[in-house]
């Protein structure tokens, strides 16, 4: 009996350490944990202002270099406007006409004479001294001669002043009038001419565009000129 007695006591004090040696256990991590988030926290509290002041300063600094290259830019521009007033390698429209407002074309060159006459939408008529017949809807020779005029373009810098190619101008090598439907007519004259060039130091062909009355010409290439000096059989064919 009193042996179950002992047994029974010494391990009602077994029970008790042990619950006591958790109990002191789990306080004193709470407590290690409670030091550490407090020593966490004061470090950062130390190292965010700090932080922050390196951010705001490159910040500034972003934004003062941000400032000078646009600055810098801007003073760029000026001073290329100053320099440069025009884009001598830019394209020039020679003509820009609504190709639906023409009535009638009469070009003239010194092989033949026809004139294209609209006879509705996308209805057109060619007349000659041999030919009179209707053209065919999707043929491409009356396409290409409307299709220059919205499309006609030219270096700025390959114009030249009438005054020096007038006597050229007296025989041209083709005529072309445009008539609208408003009434008004629209002129362009093609010449054909040798010149020298520096390039290939030989003398070449080169064509040169009068607008109306212009006094400035353009020059062109031999494939605008090209489209008018097409025999009127091109114009009877079915595409």
């Amino acid at each position: 009996m009193n042996e179950n007695r002992k047994k029974i006591i010494y391990l009602c004090i077994i029970i008790f350490l042990a619950v006591a040696f958790v109990i002191l256990y789990s306080t004193d991590k709470t407590n290690q944990d409670s030091k550490s988030q407090i020593a966490f926290s004061d470090i950062f509290q130390t190292i965010e202002p700090a932080f922050s002041a390196n951010n705001d300063n490159q910040n500034r600094s972003s934004s003062d270099n941000i400032n000078n290259e646009t600055n810098n830019e801007t003073n760029n521009d000026d001073e290329v406007d100053e320099a440069i007033p025009y884009n001598k390698f830019e394209k020039v429209q020679v003509i820009n006409w609504d190709e639906a407002q023409v009535d009638s074309i009469r070009v003239s060159n010194p092989r033949n004479k026809f004139t294209l006459t609209r006879h509705g939408y996308r209805k057109w008529m060619i007349n000659s001294v041999r030919i009179d017949a209707k053209v065919p809807r999707a043929n491409r020779a009356i396409f290409r001669i409307l299709n220059i005029f919205k499309h006609f373009f030219a270096d700025y810098s390959l114009t030249r002043d009438y005054s020096e190619l007038s006597e050229h101008f007296e025989k041209p090598i083709c005529t072309v009038l445009v008539y609208f439907k408003d009434g008004t007519v629209e002129k362009l004259t093609f010449i054909r001419i040798e010149e020298y060039n520096e390039i290939f130091k030989e003398y070449k062909l080169k064509t040169w565009v009068r607008i109306n009355e212009e006094t400035v010409v353009y020059s062109t290439v031999f494939n605008t000129l090209e489209r008018f000096l097409v025999s009127e059989n091109e114009f009877l064919k079915l595409y």
